[in-house]
């Protein structure tokens, strides 16, 4: 592509979809060559975080004050699980896919 610059990481588009190539070191800019398809790199994502999240936004309220073992809305979810604690929340999850996946990220 235009103004990639030969061994850099670039974007390009193919068959409806976008890759992330680079190009070899040698390669000179305008001509055919082959290009390695590359990876990109994911930022960490802290997933329990995130279970705390989707569960706010579901239940409109925090599980928990902090997820520590004192804190009785913890200790309530460790004992008996996110869905007992949705349910004395009155917030039961409909979707069976939700209720698979919210308490595998608040484990």
């Amino acid at each position: 592509p235009a103004g990639c610059t030969p061994g850099h990481v670039v974007q390009v588009a193919g068959g409806g979809y976008l890759f992330n190539v680079r190009f070899p070191p040698d390669s000179t800019p305008g001509e055919v060559a082959c290009a390695e398809i590359c990876g990109y790199h994911v930022a960490p994502l802290d997933v329990f975080e995130c279970g705390v999240a989707f569960f706010i936004l579901h239940a409109q309220s925090p599980p928990w004050g902090k997820a520590l073992l004192f804190d009785k809305g913890f200790k309530y979810a460790y004992s008996h699980g996110i869905e007992a604690l949705l349910r004395a929340y009155r917030a039961p999850l409909a979707s069976p896919d939700a209720a698979e996946l919210l308490p595998g990220m608040l484990q």
